[in-house]
C-alpha cells in the first residue's frame, strides 16, 4: 500500500459501478422530491453564464443541422476520440478550437489560469481508457 508524500498525494479512489448506481439514484430522488429547486439552480446558472451557455447552444444547434462537422481526431495532439468544442471567446460561438478531453483540460481557463499539471494528468490517465462513441 502506498503512502501520500506532501509531493505526491494519494490518488482519490474511483467509484465503482455499484456506488455510481447508487449516486445516480439518490440524485433522482432528490430531484423528484424538489424538482423546482433543481430547476431553479438551473436558471440561476443559465442566468449567470449566459454567454456561455449561448456558445454551447449554437455548437450543438449546427451539429445536430450538420452545418457543423466535429472532427475525429484531436488536431493539438492527433489522439482518435470524440473531441469538444473549446470557446476561447464566449462572445464569438463560430470561433471554436476542437479539443480532445486532455487537451481541453490543459487549455487555460476563461479568468486566464491554466489547469495545474497534476489535473491535467489525471484527466489524460481518465480519458485515455474511456471509449467515447462517434
Amino acid at each position: 500500500m502506498e503512502t501520500s508524500t506532501p509531493d505526491a498525494p494519494a490518488a482519490r479512489p474511483r467509484r465503482n459501478d455499484e456506488q455510481r448506481q447508487s449516486a445516480k439514484e439518490r440524485q433522482r430522488a432528490a430531484y423528484q422530491a424538489d424538482p423546482e429547486k433543481y430547476r431553479a439552480i438551473q436558471r440561476a446558472y443559465r442566468a449567470r453564464n449566459a454567454e456561455k451557455c449561448a456558445a454551447r447552444q449554437w455548437v450543438s444547434n449546427e451539429i445536430q443541422a450538420g452545418r457543423l462537422i466535429r472532427p475525429t481526431h484531436c488536431p493539438k495532439c492527433g489522439r482518435v476520440e470524440r473531441v469538444e468544442a473549446h470557446h476561447p471567446d464566449h462572445s464569438k460561438p463560430s470561433e471554436i478550437e476542437w479539443l480532445c478531453r486532455v487537451c481541453h483540460f490543459g487549455e487555460p481557463n476563461h479568468s486566464g489560469e491554466a489547469v495545474s499539471e497534476r489535473g491535467r494528468a489525471n484527466a489524460q490517465a481518465r480519458w485515455s481508457k474511456a471509449s467515447w462513441a462517434a
